[in-house]
């Protein structure tokens, strides 16, 4: 295994641990994952720049220490099983087929068990959402309670996981129709909780229930030109932070705009766009007053009201 691959497996093994030992510390996860502290803090200090499309604040993984305790906010999924889109998958075999007809590159029998597997994974996948939408013996509770209230224009209640919160919540919805994307199979439905329609993905429906209550969609919702009508970037929330000179670093690591130039001081004002309050706020809050928020002044009192929460368990 080369180096690179090497690290690959540390970094994916990283993340679910962490993520079911929160605090543990890098000695701890070194016993239990076979490396050294060292190691693992190494191989943590790359994790920061990894995350899900986009780059905005609320995409990137997010690890907070203390001391040599270590507690995984926002993991962008990465204790989840992995599921590839087809384009990803087709692209994978595609390099593999490659690599195989490549003598004295790599073990051309393993290269080849690994196409198999992941051909068969994709055809497989294909299946599971044609079920998804069509019905079949081999659906699941969940998928058979949202086609049900889909068909039978019915309420439904979802527990669902939200990746750019890393949360769960729990809302009622108004089924419009299932869409299949890249095997992946998504409700597209009315959510009363946004008062806008959403796009739910049926993997990260933990739970899901009929009631007994016509579905409720307004009249204005016209039908959508695509699944995905997200909030283009420029809708996005923006933060105004000023920025010390110990926190200059972040300026190359995160998707900011330099609105003043450093002062005498060092100090710089910048802006930054983000998806999650809840997110932002355990951002700004990590680098212990090295970022200072100027607006919007609801994320200023989210910041000051954590930051106090904090400093109280240490009375």
């Amino acid at each position: 295994m080369t180096r690179t691959a090497e690290r690959l497996s540390r970094w994916l093994n990283l993340i679910p641990y962490f993520k079911s030992h929160p605090g543990f510390t890098f000695e701890q996860a070194a016993h239990d994952l076979g490396s050294t502290a060292k190691q693992v803090e190494k191989d943590l200090s790359g994790l920061y720049m990894c995350g899900l499309p986009g780059g905005y604040g609320g995409d990137l993984i997010e690890v907070d220490q203390l001391g040599d305790s270590v507690v995984v906010g926002f993991s962008a999924e990465l204790e989840r099983p992995l599921r590839l889109t087809v384009a990803e998958a087709s692209s994978l075999l595609m390099s593999l087929r490659m690599l195989a007809a490549t003598p004295g590159v790599a073990d051309t029998a393993a290269v080849l068990r690994a196409f198999d597997k992941i051909a068969e994974a994709t055809t497989s996948a294909g299946r599971d959402a044609a079920a998804a939408i069509e019905g079949g013996a081999d659906e699941s509770a969940i998928a058979a309670t949202v086609r049900s209230a889909t068909r039978n224009r019915h309420a439904l209640r979802l527990h669902y996981y939200t990746a750019s919160r890393d949360a769960t919540s729990e809302r009622v919805v108004d089924p419009i129709e299932l869409q299949t994307v890249d095997t992946r199979v998504y409700l597209r439905a009315w959510c009363r909780t946004s008062e806008d329609v959403r796009a739910f993905r049926f993997d990260r429906i933990d739970a899901a229930t009929e009631l007994d209550e016509p579905a409720q969609v307004p009249d204005d919702v016209q039908p959508a030109r695509s699944l995905f009508d997200s909030t283009p970037a420029d809708q996005l929330a923006v933060a105004t932070l000023r920025i010390a000179p110990a926190a200059e670093w972040v300026l190359e690591y995160h998707q900011m705009t330099v609105d003043e130039e450093a002062d005498d001081d060092g100090v710089f004002v910048a802006t930054m766009p983000y998806a999650s309050e809840e997110w932002m706020t355990r951002f700004v809050v990590g680098f212990g007053g090295a970022l200072e928020v100027i607006a919007p002044p609801s994320l200023a009192q989210a910041v000051i009201a954590q930051a106090q929460a904090g400093l109280a368990n240490y009375r």
